[in-house]
């Protein structure tokens, strides 16, 4: 994982009595799986809510009290457990926050019981009196007794864990009944209860047991893994005419060799087609903006207006937010202009300077990077686009003038605009740059934190080489020549 911080997995506030947000085992647990617990305290400020989300990779929910069966439409059982209301209206207010955001989700036990109601499904109150078959105690174990559990052999659970079948402790009188939207099933005990699930359409995953205990109690490490079984980000990478440079390269190698990315490479013929369907992420890279455009025509960058209208993310390097600004024959997805001299400044070092906003909402530990510059667009505000708004991220702090072709003035146009923005369109959401964080090994954690911000999943940045010197990539427009000059890279 060079290259990127650790998991940040906030641990949602259980609302105890005693003020504690969660137990000793949650948080050695997060740890002991090499990400970083953050503790989210309950709060009724949606904004706050939003805020402490931005800095997570994925939200642990813990277990606990039952969960309200008014949540979903059923009369209390006499058996019925005692419930926490203030717990149950925080947790769905996390989920209002986090389920936009397609932030994933873990849950253990009660945090099991609560993703499945959130999606629509019911629970067992009592299994007990209400299970066929169920053992008489149910499966609240008191003395902390365990019994076997068997995964379906196709759910990702199994091969996160590398297990058929295994013990598991037990601590609970309610189970799943009728699954929620996109769940299903990936783990049963022999009499039949469901004691673990995971979604098909959105990142999440649940168990019914108590891993944390397993894993920091009993040592049981091959639970540690569960807490990364999210399905990997679908991401397509445009390498079609207009996309040229080492830069492209860097690009496909990044996303192919990162364990959190499934790729998909995109021509313009492939952008026509449909070929952004399904996508969590399209990113566009540098090269030259007119000539994607023109490569996409009228055709295609409707399909990807329409793409990041209905919710898609879109991320741009160099030519990639000279693509989607404002101006004739590009995008108009975010209310930013050319200003007059922006190409053939060289290649440099820009210094750029996040305003805290986003340096809080990218969890950047630093404010000012250094990133490389090649010969990108300098943008400004311009007019106004419908259905959406634009906000600039960071700005240039210095100007790059290698050919020196520009007056001082012109030159120095550049110190103050933006280097990076971010737009909505429609229900979409846009994040562009005029610089190359791929470029350089030190900067690519940048991509890591857009990423997460655009699709709530930061993604783990393989180790690569840089280019051999002198080695000269120009794109032709096709996938095979890319994959044949990533080749070059270890």
């Amino acid at each position: 994982m060079a290259g990127a911080a650790p998991w940040r997995i906030g641990i949602v506030d259980k609302c105890a009595t005693d003020g504690t947000l969660a137990g000793e085992n949650y948080v050695a647990f997060v740890r002991v799986a090499g990400a970083e617990p953050v503790l989210l305290r309950a709060t009724d400020d949606k904004a706050e809510i939003e805020r402490m989300l931005d800095g997570c990779d994925l939200l642990l929910f813990a277990g606990g009290e039952d969960v309200d069966p008014s949540r979903y439409g059923e009369k209390p059982s006499p058996k019925l457990g005692k419930v926490n209301a203030r717990r149950d209206a925080w947790e769905f207010a996390v989920l209002d926050a986090a389920v936009p955001r397609r932030k994933p989700l873990f849950g253990i036990c009660r945090g099991c019981q609560l993703l499945n109601v959130y999606f629509g499904g019911t629970l067992w109150q009592d299994l007990p009196s209400e299970f066929e078959g169920c053992r008489p105690e149910g499966h609240y174990l008191k003395d902390g007794g365990e019994h076997d559990v068997v995964f379906e052999p196709d759910s990702r659970l199994a091969k996160r864990m590398g297990l058929q079948s295994t013990t598991v402790n037990s601590t609970h009188h309610q189970a799943v009944k009728t699954l929620g939207r996109g769940f299903r099933v990936a783990a049963r005990s022999p009499e039949g209860v469901v004691e673990a699930i995971e979604n098909d359409e959105y990142p999440a995953a649940a168990v019914q047991f108590h891993p944390e205990r397993l894993v920091v109690q009993k040592g049981r490490r091959e639970f540690r893994r569960l807490l990364t079984d999210v399905p990997p980000v679908k991401a397509g990478l445009y390498c079609g005419p207009g996309s040229r440079g080492g830069n492209i390269v860097y690009w496909a190698k990044i996303l192919e060799d990162s364990p959190d990315v499934k790729l998909t490479l995109l021509d313009a013929d492939d952008i026509r087609a449909g070929g952004l369907k399904g996508l969590d992420i399209l990113v566009m890279p540098g090269g030259s903006g007119r000539l994607q455009c023109n490569a996409l025509a009228e055709e295609g960058k409707e399909a990807i207006r329409r793409y990041v209208r209905e919710g898609g993310k879109y991320f741009g390097t160099c030519a990639g937010i000279s693509t989607a600004i404002n101006a004739t024959n590009r995008l108009q997805m975010a209310p930013y202009q050319f200003i007059t001299n922006y190409y053939e400044r060289g290649s440099g070092t820009l210094q750029v300077a996040f305003n805290e906003k986003w340096r809080k909402e990218l969890a950047l530990a630093d404010a000012q990077w250094e990133l490389h510059y090649h010969g990108g667009p300098i943008v400004i505000p311009g007019d106004a686009v419908p259905d959406g708004e634009g906000e600039t991220m960071a700005v240039c702090l210095n100007a790059i003038e290698e050919r020196e072709k520009r007056t001082p003035a012109e030159r120095d146009a550049m110190i103050g605009t933006p280097a990076f923005i971010y737009a909505t369109f429609g229900k979409g959401e846009v994040i562009a740059c005029n610089t190359h964080p791929e470029a350089r090994p030190e900067t690519r954690e940048l991509i890591s934190a857009v990423f997460g911000r655009l699709t709530g999943r930061r993604i783990a940045i393989p180790s690569v080489k840089n280019l051999p010197k002198g080695y000269n990539y120009s794109a032709d427009g096709t996938k095979e020549t890319l994959r044949k000059a990533m080749k070059v890279l270890k």
